[in-house]
């Protein structure tokens, strides 16, 4: 399963919740940005390469890094602008939907 910080174990194992967590995204807009990071790694595919590696494998910054042979540092700079570019694809997604409606 992997490793899990003590401290987090401690707070999630002893923090009640009235409800549970809901998705701000829905089926279509993950759709949307699987399709989005497929593309993107046409054109960049190390920062493609970093989200997946990041966000499938539920690794931190240092272990993707070590896994793709590069720094963390790099690896913080590639989330970054993968996330800005997959936030800004459904944003104009969802403001096109907007101007129809």
């Amino acid at each position: 399963m992997g490793y899990t910080s003590p401290a987090f174990a401690m707070m999630r194992d002893n923090t009640q919740t009235a409800c549970q967590p809901m998705a701000w995204m829905d089926e279509e807009d993950t759709e949307r940005c699987d399709r989005v990071v497929t593309r993107l790694g046409s054109t960049n595919r190390i920062c493609a390469d970093v989200l997946i590696t990041y966000y499938c494998t539920n690794r931190t910054q240092h272990g993707v890094g070590k896994v793709l042979g590069i720094s963390r540092r790099k690896v913080g700079e590639l989330l970054d602008m993968g996330r800005m570019y997959v936030q800004s694809e459904i944003d104009a997604r969802n403001a096109s939907k907007r101007a129809c409606a």
